[in-house]
């Protein structure tokens, strides 16, 4: 099966989801697998 997230910003300063504030950095990518998301574009 397939899990989806939503992403949605109602409230505060205007939010750009394409850079998030806190990007995963390369010690946190190294883990067992590679991680992997869904991109409908």
């Amino acid at each position: 099966g397939v899990i989806g997230f939503m992403l949605c910003s109602t409230e505060g300063p205007a939010v750009d989801f394409r850079h998030p504030v806190n990007p995963i950095d390369a010690q946190e990518s190294q883990c067992d697998r590679p991680l992997k998301f869904y991109n409908s574009e």
